[in-house]
Order: C-alpha cells, then structure tokens, then sequence
C-alpha cells in the first residue's frame, strides 16, 4: 500500500503555565554526550470509531504536561570551545503538525509499507537538531490516527519516552486535567555522574550521510520464541529469556550473512542497551527522565580456521555475561569517572566502520501499549524503516508475549540474512 499524505497545519504547543526562570537551563552531562543526535522514532496507531476529530485534546493535554516535562519545549546549545552541552528551557515549543491521509487506517494495518512509514514522522529521525520535540498527527480520511513522535535522543532514552507519552495519554483522557495528579519527571539525577565531558578522540561518523538500510521486520510468535528459548539447550545452562533467545538469534543469523562480505575477523561485538536505572546503588529516583541507558559490549572470539560462526548458545551466554558486567560496582566508577568508557566507545566505533559490529536495543516490556488517549490503546507500536544501519530494535508484538524485531541491513546482507534457513525456522511473519 502506497502512503499518500499531506501537512494541513504546523503550529507550536507552549507550555500552559511559563518554565520559572531557576528551570530555564538544564546542563546536559556525559550520559547523554554518549548517545547519537538523532531522534527516538514512534508512531502510535489507533483504529478509532469515533468521527468526532481530537486534535484539540492532544494539543491541550500536551501544552498541560510541558509545564513539568519544561526541557521538552526547550532548544539544545552547544558550547564548541568547551564541550558543554545543555537545554535552554526557554518555552518555545513543541513543533505539532498534522497529516491528512488516504486510505483506511485498518487496511493498511495489514499490509504496512516499512519502508515508506517514515513519512507519518514530523521530521527525519538521522537530522538531529536543537529542537527536542516534535509530534505529528496523521488523521486517516477513513478513521484512524498514526501519531508519529520524534524525540531528541540528547534529552532522553525510550523509558523516559515511555513515560512521556504515558503521562501525556492520562492526561488527554481526563476530565479534570487541574485535579490530576501526575509523577513529575526528574531531571536532577544527572547530579549523580560528573559533570565532566568525555574527551573522545575520534569523530563518530555521521549517520545522516550513511546510506539508508533496508528495514525487513520479523515477528516471532509466543510459540515461535518458546521453542527458540528451549531449542538446543543442555539442561546444565540457564533458560534463556525470550529476548535474549531472539536476539542471539538475529547476531548469528547477521554473522553468517556478513562472512559474505567482511570475511572472518575473529572477533564479533554486539552492542545491547541496557536501562541502568534499577542496576545503580543506590537505584535512580523515580521518573528520572534522561539517558540511564548504557550499552553492555559483548565480544566473541571465532577462530579463523573454524568452519562455522558461534553458536546461538555461546552467544546468548556472551550477551548474559556482557549485561552482568554492567553491575553496580561498575556503575559507581563510571559514575566517579567517566573517562574509563573512551576506550570502549572508540573501540565500537572503530569495528562498526569494519562490519564487525551489530547493535540490538530491546523496547520489549515497556508499557507502550498503554498509552491510552481516550480512545482506546494503540492497535500497533512502531519504529521506522531505513533507519540505523546494523541495529536491531525488538518490540512487543501486540499478540501475547510475540516479538517483533525491526532490523537494518544494507541490501547486500539483508538478501542473504532473510532468506537463512535457522532464521525461518522460528519466524510466523514478515514485513
């Protein structure tokens, strides 16, 4: 199915009361100098009944949450001389456009096109920029809503969009917004780490001037992943969790499709995201809203002269060993120094530029199926296509306990990589 749509408004969405001037700059730190300027893609698919439109109750309920999510309407500012990054709380806004589409919301739920959904986004994911939020809602001509969300990764990682939306979804669906109570958001945990930027002494490359990947997505049913979960297992190692079985799944699947390409290295890296909030001593206070997330580096060691690359056990126990590495001893060094991840971040830097890197980052679990606007929960959560070349990003499917997994390759690896073998065997669906 073709998307066909066109913007009939832009217009920006203030906080309803003004940020007081103790609030107005918020000092980002190394947390958030690690992670890339792109933005969080979403978009949120409602089949709604209704033929009453809605747009005024997003856009009052969302001017209502700015007061306490006040860094969401602000501008990013980068000091060059010095390397300090922060937002400027200066209530300039939200940028809200609204979409018209063709079509019916509910057919094209059954097909969707991956790699034109993009275009339900209010900007580009790869742009970066200074502005933190932007919204776009796509009214379908024959009922329904994408609500498309673009959120500066500087300011905060997907828990902390997860409750973003969350918080904006209760207050859109309330009768009273002045007598809600809401869990403000906490944005002074970055008092807990240096504040001193890390000196990286590489130039990341630019992810905007990659070509853009091809998006396939893989939906593994609750029975496919069960099966995964026990298939091959020696009773002496640990049950593996649905996550951890379908993302050992797609590293060895992607090895296999890239010895093709880059050949045997001998070393293989995967990147997983972990949320740290719960892992730090003590634990981050509730609501905190930034980037608590950090990446556990798994590495494993494939001989050159084997015939074969590491089995799906061997990497399942490397991903556990990478996550259990970050505990919270760890934590607190790098909470007291930040320096000791240069060397680790400049060393994933430099195998993605060979091949030899995959990242995998898990959204599975978060309740962003309850963002519940008052029409209803979404019918589909999703990402976009053609997004981060190498990287794997695992949703929830809305079945029961089902796994969609969103994964970028170039065309090269991904004509090999869809059609193995090991890979078809736990797959219900593609798309």
């Amino acid at each position: 199915m073709m998307l066909n749509l066109r913007i009939i408004s832009t217009e920006s969405i203030k906080p309803s009361s003004p940020t007081p001037e103790r609030q107005r700059t918020m000092k980002l730190c190394f947390m958030d100098q690690m992670v890339s300027t792109t933005y969080i893609p979403l978009i949120f698919f409602y089949t709604m009944k209704e033929e009453e439109p809605h747009s005024q109750r997003l856009k009052q309920s969302l001017a209502h949450i700015l007061t306490s999510f006040y860094p969401l309407a602000g501008r990013i500012q980068y000091a060059q001389e010095t390397g300090e990054i922060w937002v400027e709380c200066n209530d300039e806004g939200v940028e809200f456009k609204e979409a018209q589409v063709e079509g019916d919301l509910s057919l094209f739920l059954e097909r969707p096109p991956i790699n034109e959904i993009k275009k339900l986004l209010p900007c580009e994911p790869l742009s970066g920029g200074a502005t933190t939020l932007l919204v776009q809602a796509n009214w379908f001509k024959c009922g329904g809503l994408a609500l498309g969300i673009c959120m500066s990764h500087m300011v905060g990682d997907m828990a902390s969009l997860a409750d973003l939306m969350n918080c904006w979804a209760r207050v859109s669906r309330s009768s009273d917004n002045k007598k809600l109570s809401i869990l403000a958001p906490r944005f002074d945990w970055r008092s807990l780490f240096s504040p001193n930027p890390l000196n990286l002494s590489f130039e990341p490359p630019s992810l905007a001037i990659q070509a853009p990947p091809l998006t396939k997505v893989f939906i593994f049913q609750r029975e496919q992943v069960e099966a995964l979960r026990d298939n091959g297992r020696e009773t002496s190692n640990p049950r593996p969790t649905s996550v951890g079985a379908v993302s050992a799944l797609l590293w060895r699947c992607l090895i296999k499709a890239r010895y093709r390409k880059t050949g045997k290295d001998g070393t293989w890296h995967a990147v997983y995201a972990v949320n740290i909030r719960t892992r730090m001593e003590p634990q981050a206070p509730d609501g905190s809203f930034g980037n608590l997330s950090m990446g556990a580096h798994c590495l494993i060691h494939d001989p050159i002269e084997s015939a074969t690359p590491p089995s799906r056990r061997q990497l399942e126990s490397c991903l556990r060993m990478g996550i259990q590495e970050l505990s919270c001893e760890f934590l607190k060094k790098v909470q007291e120094s930040p320096h000791i991840l240069e060397e680790m971040i400049g060393s994933i830097t430099d195998r993605a530029s060979k091949g030899y890197a995959f990242g995998i980052s898990s959204y599975c679990k978060f309740p962003l199926y309850e963002s519940d606007f008052g029409w209803g929960k979404p019918d589909w959560v999703s990402s976009v296509g053609g997004f981060i070349t190498g990287v794997a990003f695992l949703f929830d499917d809305p079945s029961e306990n089902g796994i969609q997994a969103w994964v970028n390759l170039g065309e090269e690896e991904m004509a090999h990589f869809e059609c193995d073998p090991e890979l078809l065997a736990f797959v219900s669906k593609q798309m």
